[in-house]
This record gives C-alpha cells, structure tokens and sequence, in this order.
C-alpha cells in the first residue's frame, strides 16, 4: 500500500498548494513584517537527479517541487526538490544509506 504524498507534507490543509513546477509567481499579503504585499517568482531552474539503476548504473530522474518554504521575516524562499523510481524491492536503511545518488544544480 503506498501512502499518498500530500500525507508527508507537515503544511496544514489551507497552506498547501497543488503541484508548482518552480516559476511561479507569488503574492503574500500581510505577511512579510515591514511590507504589506510581497511579491516574488520561484526561481526556474530545476536540479538534475540520478537514482540508481542497478549494476553501477544511474538512471535520469524527473525533479519534482516538495516544499516552498517561505520566510518572510527572513526574506528567504527555499524550494526542496524531490526524485524518485520505483524499487525492485524493500531496502534495507543501510542499504539505502549506500546506494548510489546524483543531484546537480
């Protein structure tokens, strides 16, 4: 049984968003602490992801958009990506913490 990703968003239901590609454009009202409508585009660019194929191999991986984490006090966005490709089986923690992984940009 697999669980649904919204199920690992720590957001509540009003705060979470549909799926975003990463170049959207926000508006925050009465957020930020000394502006009252704060303005501003996700940046565009993805990362590139490998996971592993097996036998030494790395597969490309699509990038998808987590989390936007907007801090308005702060003046910082940070946007957590993620990848992934189905599993020929369980793994082990360790094995996981071994297996081989590719992230640029």
């Amino acid at each position: 049984e697999s669980l649904h990703p919204r199920f690992t968003n720590g957001a509540a239901p009003e705060l979470q968003l549909p799926p975003m590609r990463g170049d959207e454009e926000v508006h925050l009202s009465r957020m930020h602490p000394s502006i009252e409508r704060w303005s501003l585009r996700l940046p565009g660019a993805r990362p590139a992801i490998w996971t592993d194929g097996r036998n030494g191999r790395l597969n490309p991986t699509e990038p998808r958009l987590h989390t936007v984490m907007i801090e308005p006090d702060l003046e910082r966005v940070t946007l957590v990506w993620c990848g992934s490709a189905p599993a020929l089986r369980p793994y082990l923690p360790v094995e996981l913490a071994r297996m081989p992984l590719r992230v640029e940009g």
